[in-house]
Parts: C-alpha cells; structure tokens; sequence
C-alpha cells in the first residue's frame, strides 16, 4: 500500500513537469511554425516582384494569416503529440544528472526491469525523495532556442524590406485592377443596354435576336472569359465590327426621307398627325393614321379633301423618290388614283404604302439600335484600352508641377524679396508679349459684357471659279447624296444677334453630347467635337 502511495506521489510530480515541458515545447514548435510561415510570405513576396500577383496591402494582410496559421497549427501539433511520463523521466534524470533513478523506478513499477519487492521497494521510496525535491523550473528553464529565435528574426527583417522597397509590379497590379472595373461597368452597362433592346418594340424579331445574340455572347465572354486588358479590348473590337455588318446603310436616308416627308405633311390638316408621329419617330404609329385611309370606316372624304389629300400624298412622295422609291411609288399611285377619283385603287395603294411605312420605320429603329450597341462597344473598347493610365499621367503631371514650382521658387528667389531682381531680360519679354498680343480679343470681352471690339473676319475661300465669271461649280464628296439636303437661305447680312452666346452654347453643346453617346461615330471624330464644344465653352 505504501508502495503504491508513493508511486502516486512521483507520477503527479512527473506530470507537473511534463506540463511545463510540453508548454516549451509548444512555444519552440509555435516559433519554428513561424518561421516556415514567414519562409512562405517571403517567397510569395518575391513572387509578387516577379508578377503582379497581389497588391502591397493584400500581401501584409496574406502574409499575417499565413505565420499566423502556420505558428497555430505548429502549436496545436506540439500540443497533441504529449510526451510519456517515462521520457519525462529520463529529460530530468538526464538534466539533473540523477543517474536514472526516476525512469528506473518507473520501469521497476511497470515490470520492464525484474527485481526483489524490497529492492523496487527501496529504489521507489528513492526516486520519491528524489523527485519531492525537484523544482520544475530548474528542470524545465524558460528559454527560447537561439538557432530559431535568429531564423525567425533574420526572415521578419527580410520580409519587412520585401515590402519597404518598391516593388514594380504594384503599378502594373493596380492597372489590371482598375482595367477588371472598367471591363465589371462595361457589363453592366451591356446588360442595361440589352434590357431596352429587348423591351424595344419597334424592333422586329429577326433584328431582336441579332442584336441579342451579339450582346449576350459579348456579356458571357467578359464576365466569364477573366479577360486580360488587351484581350477585353480586342473582344470589343470583334464585338464592334460584328455589329457594323448589322447595319443597314439605307435607313439613315430613309430617316431624312421621311423627315422631309412630315415637313410637307406637317401644315395640313389631313396628314399633320402621320407628320407628327413621324417627328417623333413612332412610325409605327405614323403607319397606322396612313393605313386609316385605307379603310371603309369613318367619314367619308368630299372631292376636295381627296384632292388635298392626293396632293399631299405626291410632295412626300417626291421627298422620299431616292430614300425610299418603293414607298414613293405607292403614294403617287394613291395620289392618282385619288385625283382621277377611283377610291378603290386608291385605298389599295395607300394599305401598301403604310406596311412599307412600317417597315422602313422598322428598319430605322433596327439601325438606331445597332447605333446605340455600337456606340456603348465603342465607349466601352475606349475605356478599358485607358483604363489605368490616368494614375501614370497624375504622376508625371505632379512631377511636372513639382519641378515647375521649383523653378518658379528659383525665379522668385532670384528677383529678391521685392523683385528688385528684376531687369532688362522682363522688360524685354513683356514687350514681346504685347507685340504678340497685337489685334488679339481683349480680355474683357466675355459673354454677356457691354464692351465692344473691332471683329477680326474670319478668311472663309470661294468655291472653284466663283467670282470670275461662270467657272465650273465642284461637288463637294457626299454633297446632295443620301440625308444630306440644302439648307441654304437668304439672311440679312446687317442683322445681329439677338440671344447672348453663353445662352445658347448650354444647348448645342447638350445636343451634341446626346448625339455623341446615342450614335456610332469614329473615335477620331469624336474627339474632335469634343475639342471643338470645349474650345467654345465661354
């Protein structure tokens, strides 16, 4: 029975040093975890030098969960794998120099090692002395292993120069970055875009489904794709010339045909609501009061509202003989039958010509469609191939600005305090700036001023010929061909302008802004009507 009290007493000391043992070796554990994790970071931070794999605040935050699970799970690890009471027996025989006697004693009770009872007896009662007398500090110091404590320190100095010194690729990451946004709002304007022109129902179906197609196709790829820039750009390009071969090259001059058809319609009573829905572009309504003719319903026309209407029904044609002759064809068939009076003829010509009506009104809202697609591909193509180049631009205009306030702290610091510095160089180059500004606009001659200047005439060069006799007349390249159309009139020279110029430069420039972002135009030509109305802005 004392054997075995004894024994109890030198297993709970054992354990108490085992406890602190294993605490340790946690902590030694948990460092050597560390460093491996810092070996990780340091890696993947050389890695982000060589591609722009991560940005400097996702590297610190990776590379903090990165020692952090690695020292964690080295910990845990060290945790679990608990040494036996025999091991701990033997580290403290070993450190103390107490000649085994504590592991021998555990093996005599575990009958590893045979010998007499008064024998194993003696040597317990030993060990129990021994043991009562041990402090677990003594045998377990608090230290930290000098090899891991230097490797872990040597890769913390590492990884904290990793991410001092610049690294290049940081640039090209927030490039690509910026250019994954630019791709992320192209989408979402493409998908906006393809909810109207699916809502559109002045579309047909055929011009529905292209259009759709193209647009979902587009939408997958760059949503799906992980595009690169150069590959987002290049599909926006494929995407804009898929489009271009959806338009149709007629509907713009059938458009101005059937403008300048609603300007003759316009001033009759008969026809001034087909004029006004043709103004406001539903033709398919505009269609629909054409086809009201064509019906036995209603009142019927006296002989002189046939004659109104025949007459009518002939300008437009005229108007529409080279955008749309089908179209005019069929007027001037129901504007003579009207006139010789045979209603029948006249009701079948004026059914045909409104479905025709229909259909180029159709056509025309295809090709607003495929303009609009066009214009936002053309925006968005625009936008991803500049996207990120505008941190590089700020940083070189900052530099530009740091070195002009230098020299400008340089010219000032030359010219002394009071600018007693100043000589015959400034007052030669104020003369030449005067000579310069000769004839110029005063500078107080703003919009909505009362001053007054002398106008300098603007060199505006004569056609071929004009002037010197009859000479030949040259056609300028597209002049009297599809929407184009004289607009020339009469104006008094001596006139003047009765709205303030900064009055009505709001509304042009708003017009053209619409115009810009609604209809497919070449990049060049755009900017050059930007440039222009920027130029203008009083």
């Amino acid at each position: 029975m004392n054997g075995l009290i004894g024994y109890e007493e030198l297993v709970g000391i054992l354990r108490t040093c085992r406890g602190r043992w294993r605490v340790q070796q946690a902590a030694v554990w948990a460092l050597r975890g560390a460093a491996a994790g810092l070996t990780l970071s340091l890696i993947l931070a050389i890695l982000s030098r060589l591609f722009p794999l991560l940005p400097l605040s996702s590297l610190l935050l990776l590379s903090s969960i990165i020692v952090f699970l690695c020292a964690t799970a080295a910990f845990g690890l060290s945790v679990l794998r608990s040494p036996s009471l025999l091991q701990t027996a033997r580290l403290i025989d070993y450190r103390l120099s107490l000649r085994e006697r504590l592991s021998t004693a555990l093996e005599v009770h575990a009958g590893a090692v045979r010998t007499s009872p008064s024998l194993a007896a003696a040597q317990l009662a030993d060990a129990v002395r021994v043991a009562t007398g041990i402090e677990p500090g003594r045998a377990f110091p608090w230290r930290m292993p000098r090899r891991e404590l230097g490797i872990v320190l040597l890769l913390v100095a590492m990884l904290i120069a990793s991410f001092l010194v610049p690294n290049p690729m940081e640039a090209v990451w927030q490039q690509r970055e910026v250019a994954r946004q630019a791709v992320a709002e192209q989408v979402a304007e493409l998908e906006a875009l393809r909810a109207e022109i699916e809502d559109n129902q002045a579309l047909s179906a055929e011009q529905r489904e292209a259009l759709l197609q193209e647009l979902d196709e587009l939408i997958r790829d760059l949503k799906e794709g992980n595009l690169s820039q150069e590959e987002a750009v290049a599909r926006l390009s494929e995407a804009e010339q898929r489009l271009m071969a959806l338009r149709q090259e007629d509907a713009a001059a059938q458009q101005a045909g059937l403008e300048e058809a609603a300007r003759a319609w316009q001033d009759s009573d008969l026809t001034d609501e087909i004029a006004e829905a043709i103004q406001r572009g539903d033709y398919q309504a505009a269609a629909g009061e054409l086809a009201q003719y064509a019906t036995t319903e209603g009142e019927s026309l006296t002989r002189e509202e046939e004659l109104a209407l025949a007459d009518e029904l002939a300008q437009a044609a005229e108007a529409l003989a080279e955008s749309n002759p089908d179209l005019a064809e069929k007027l001037n068939e129901a504007a003579e039958a009207l006139r010789r009076g045979d209603v029948d003829a006249a009701r079948q010509a004026i059914a045909e010509a409104s479905e025709q009506l229909a259909q180029a009104g159709q056509r025309i809202a295809g090709q607003e469609a495929v303009e609009e697609a066009l214009a936002a591909v053309q925006e968005g193509r625009q936008a991803v191939a500049q996207a990120g180049q505008g941190a590089g631009q700020q940083q070189a205009q900052g530099t530009g600005q740091g070195q002009q306030g230098q020299q400008g702290a340089g010219q000032q610091q030359a010219q002394g305090p009071l600018g007693s510095g100043s000589g015959e160089g400034e007052s030669s180059g104020q003369e030449g700036q005067a000579q310069a500004g000769e004839g110029s606009i005063p500078q107080a001659n703003l919009p909505g001023q009362e001053s007054e200047t002398e106008y300098e005439s603007v060199y505006a060069p004569q056609r071929l010929g004009e002037g010197e006799g009859e000479g030949e007349r040259v056609n300028l390249p597209g002049e009297g061909e599809g929407p184009y159309r004289d607009t020339s009139r009469d104006v008094d020279e001596e006139g003047q302008a009765l709205v303030p110029y900064d009055q009505v430069y709001g509304d042009y420039s708003q017009a053209a802004a619409e115009a810009l972002e609604g209809s497919y135009i070449p990049l060049g030509i755009k900017e050059y009507v930007r440039e222009y109305f920027s130029a203008l802005e009083p």
